[in-house]
């Protein structure tokens, strides 16, 4: 899957600005409902650069201590993620193992940990010679650009969840006829991700995708997330590479490995 395909799936879902789909205008109602206005969005922008350069440790359970930067705070802070906090990860598990109370915005957070310790892992990783001068392995650095990509696609790979996680999305799928996403019918949602060569997707994980290619948070996130020093048009396909790490396609053909880490 190319940028191009996802361009595509975009245009498909959301249309454009002067001719949006049922499916846009659905889904920036579900934003209001949350708080992720336009309100919200154009008073970050009206900040521009006069947001602080600030970082944040975050003391995990498992992973222990996060280090998060001013692009990964906007995130965790806007209100998409902070809903994952009433979304729980492990469906009714809770009932039957009380400790098991985690929700997914743990969950995604402690992804972020780990991308971000495989990120630090390939930076620390040597000169990929041995002692002797023989050939050991080939030594990958991640630019800053992709660190942000698999960070970013780490803490919003489950976004679209439902409440109580897969057990709602299973019982959604059991009757397609009578499910509406965004005004679409289910196999209308389903289908230009298909069309693409996405095979069997999951629902929460299409949600996510159209979250992210939904045009209020490209403004969100090319303007107020990516840094301001970065080339404008990666900037603009940011949101493009997360759909498409989401979904497990890298949107370059020589980054298959950095899908893999995501789905």
């Amino acid at each position: 899957m190319s940028i191009e395909d996802v361009r595509e799936l975009q245009l498909e879902w959301f249309g454009t600005i002067k001719s949006p789909t049922v499916l846009a205008s659905a889904l920036g109602e579900s934003f209001d409902r949350i708080g992720f206005s336009d309100a919200y969005v154009q008073g970050l922008q009206s900040a521009g650069t006069n947001r602080p350069d600030r970082s944040k440790v975050v003391k995990d359970n498992v992973w222990g201590m996060i280090e998060l930067d001013e692009s990964a705070i906007r995130l965790l802070d806007c209100p998409i993620l902070q809903r994952l906090r009433r979304i729980r990860q492990l469906g009714f598990s809770y009932l039957t193992y009380p400790s098991a109370e985690h929700s997914r915005f743990v969950h995604s957070l402690g992804m972020f940990g780990v991308i971000s310790r495989f990120v630090q892992s390939a930076a620390r990783a040597g000169s990929g010679v041995n002692g002797d001068g023989t050939f050991a392995y080939s030594v990958h650095t991640v630019s800053d650009s992709d660190r942000m990509d698999l960070q970013h696609a780490a803490l919003l790979h489950d976004s679209g969840h439902l409440p109580f996680s897969h057990v709602t999305e299973v019982a959604l799928q059991c009757l397609p006829s009578l499910v509406k996403v965004g005004g679409l019918g289910m196999d209308d949602f389903f289908s230009p991700a298909e069309k693409r060569g996405i095979r069997n997707p999951k629902l929460a994980e299409l949600f996510s995708v159209a979250i992210v290619l939904s045009p209020r948070f490209g403004r969100f996130y090319s303007e107020c997330v990516r840094p301001q020093t970065e080339d404008r048009n990666s900037r603009r396909d940011g949101p493009l590479r997360l759909g498409a790490l989401i979904m497990g396609k890298p949107a370059d053909a020589a980054k298959v490995a950095y899908a893999d880490l995501i789905s």
